[in-house]
């Protein structure tokens, strides 16, 4: 059961309410004593004074090295949290700002998931009153500590939340969708605080002294609106424990308090304030509208006509889909996302299912059974419930993102019922989808992808998108070095948006980032940059060599194809370059890079095309073997 404590201002009615809650091992005041046996360290009561707050202390059942009973999962614990705060008759009504460590963190937003699905009035007013969070070393999407005390624990015991925060989680990845949703609705401000040290385990294996990074840097951010991230020279226990008001997170908390201060002033109500049911009543998309958004009006255009038109896009006899086909990087998430927020209006349901890989998209698809209202426990009844419902309804808009393969959309098409009327929208890399009706979506021109780089790294205000306007603002000698950069590129939106992110956070300039490139590609491919995006969070470089990684799966002939590639011009490589392999064989890896989009494959000519930055990965890594050699 949860306990909660008044730390400071029990006497006040009103005002802003700071409510901390603590993480894997921690308890209601040593998670934020710098000194445990010494009370003075207990900074919450710090900065409840110093910011004229009343202070609560939130504990709950997180033991790390010891099993108990008492013990719950992460859902049931979000339920327990939610259900104390909601009963707490001092908190109602009033603002709250949540503070996270670690765990609790993923305990805040399973609360505010269950209380904007579970249908309870006392639940929703209170998530209503929520005007701000702040998480501390959260792993939204796992902690690398829960994998190193699976792989020795030997020497670390682990429990049910130590198995929740595995690594990319499937259920942590469910729970933050759900999160970014709800969030996206009603955003409010939002602060990140993410570690920089590892931790000492202080136990010894085969003699060297264990450390780990609890929560990497990626997965300590939400990547949501609103959001801003602080990176901090702690570990994942001394971060949450400031030994003086002079260190660094605790000044950004009386910022944070003071801009939130400020938004109740002027706004004159909650920032988080449930609206009456409006169009769409669901809306479960975790993708926030992005700001620099650029071209791909052409696409949107014609899917909205497709889709709406009389003359339906046939896989089965009523349906009306279409995928977005593209190589990993291009933009097709962005551009469905997009899609969706800028139509949503015409639907009265938006869901979003993620597809990659069978088991976490049957897993997705099933939870949707709870935001439609359903309230069942076993997976494929859950499934059967979601398709019912499909096929009862109309006005509705369903997303498959991510069906990497001509399998992965298969299997998601398997999952629609036999006749619906809705529309359904995939993305996948497969350049074949069978039946289903496709739309390519293409690398940037130069020109557009000028556009979008100098958006991003914010040399023009992010309102401005035509071309003829935005080469009005800046220099001649500045729009030549963007579209020669954005050449370099090969026109790859997730390319683009790394270069425009390391622009702005290093100053570099463009002419800065473009020497850098060209002295350095393949290093340069791997610099993701600290601001990232929730839904492509890997670089560039990282999401090629996965996708060649998967396409050698298929077929032993997948690198050497590459490796030869890469020394060829990009474009008309042509496949008598190959003839000394067997022909079927040689089929086989073409086909595996094209289910992929590493390649655009063209038949009639007895030519396929590779990107440019395939090749710089693919020389990259075939120098680092011969290095390694």
């Amino acid at each position: 059961m949860a306990e909660l404590k008044c730390i400071y201002g029990d006497d006040k009615e009103q005002g802003l309410v700071l409510i901390f809650v603590h993480g894997l091992g921690g308890n209601l005041y040593e998670t934020w004593m710098s000194d445990p046996k010494d009370k003075a360290t207990f900074w919450p009561t710090w900065l409840a004074k110093d910011s004229d707050c009343s202070a609560w202390t939130l504990g709950y059942d997180a033991e790390l090295s010891v099993w108990k009973d008492t013990a719950m999962p992460l859902p049931d614990q979000g339920d327990s949290v939610l259900d104390r705060l909601a009963n707490e008759s001092k908190l109602k009504d009033r603002p709250l700002l949540l503070i996270g460590h670690s765990l609790g963190g993923l305990v805040i937003k399973t609360a505010i998931n269950s209380g904007l699905t579970k249908g309870v009035l006392r639940y929703q007013q209170l998530i209503e009153s929520i005007c701000g969070i702040a998480f501390i070393a959260t792993p939204h999407k796992g902690s690398e500590l829960a994998d190193l005390a699976t792989a020795v624990k030997f020497f670390l015991k682990t429990n049910d939340q130590v198995g929740d925060s595995k690594s990319h989680n499937a259920h942590l990845r469910n729970l933050h969708q759900q999160f970014l949703a709800h969030y996206n609705q009603s955003p409010f401000p939002v602060r990140t605080f993410a570690e920089r040290k590892p931790v000492a385990i202080n136990k010894r294996f085969w003699g060297k002294v264990l450390t780990a990074m609890v929560v990497n840097p990626d997965s300590a951010e939400p990547h949501v609106a609103n959001e801003i991230s602080i990176p901090l020279p702690e570990d994942h226990f001394s971060i949450c424990k400031p030994k003086n008001q002079d260190a660094q997170i605790y000044k950004s908390f009386i910022a944070f308090i003071d801009e939130i201060k400020t938004n109740l002033k002027l706004e004159k109500k909650y920032l988080y304030k449930l609206e009456p049911p409006v169009k769409p009543a669901i809306f479960n998309v975790p993708v926030a509208r992005n700001p620099f958004f650029t071209g791909r009006g052409d696409i949107l255009a014609d899917l909205h006509e497709a889709l709406q038109c009389d003359h339906e896009i046939a896989i089965k006899p009523s349906e009306k889909a279409t995928a977005l086909s593209g190589l990993g990087g291009v933009g097709k998430t962005q551009t469905v996302a997009e899609y969706a927020h800028r139509y949503k209006d015409e639907y009265l349901v938006v869901l979003w299912v993620s597809a990659d890989g069978k088991d976490l998209l049957r897993n997705d698809f099933a939870q949707l059974s709870t935001l439609l209202g359903f309230k069942l426990e076993k997976q494929d009844e859950q499934i059967l419930a979601v398709q019912s419902w499909l096929s009862e309804h109309q006005g509705w808009l369903l997303v498959f993102d991510n069906a990497e393969t001509l399998e992965d959309l298969t299997a998601a098409q398997d999952l629609l019922p036999a006749s619906f009327d809705g529309h359904v929208l995939f993305t996948t890399r497969a350049q074949a989808t069978g039946a289903l009706a496709s739309v390519s979506v293409d690398c940037f021109d130069d020109e557009t992808g000028a556009v979008f780089l100098l958006r991003r790294c914010k040399l023009v205000v992010k309102e401005l998108e035509n071309v003829e306007e935005i080469q009005s603002k800046v220099s001649t000698d500045d729009w030549q070095i963007a579209t020669e950069l954005v050449h370099e590129l090969g026109g790859l939106a997730l390319a683009i948006d790394q270069a425009g992110a390391y622009i702005e956070q290093k100053g570099c300039g463009l002419d800065g980032y473009l020497q850098r490139y060209q002295d350095h590609a393949s290093a340069m491919l791997k610099e993701r940059g600290f601001v990232q995006s929730a839904n492509h969070p890997e670089a560039a470089y990282k999401t090629f060599l996965l996708a060649m990684e998967s396409a050698k799966k298929r077929s032993l002939l997948v690198d050497d194809v590459l490796c030869m590639s890469a020394f060829c011009h990009s474009d008309g490589i042509p496949e008598e370059l190959f003839a000394c392999y067997d022909t079927l064989e040689l089929d086989k890896a073409l086909e595996a890079l094209k289910d992929y989009s590493l390649i655009q494959r063209i038949n009639a000519k007895q030519l396929f095309t590779v990107h440019r930055l395939v090749q710089v990965v693919v020389r990259d890594v075939h120098d680092g073997y011969s290095s390694a050699n």
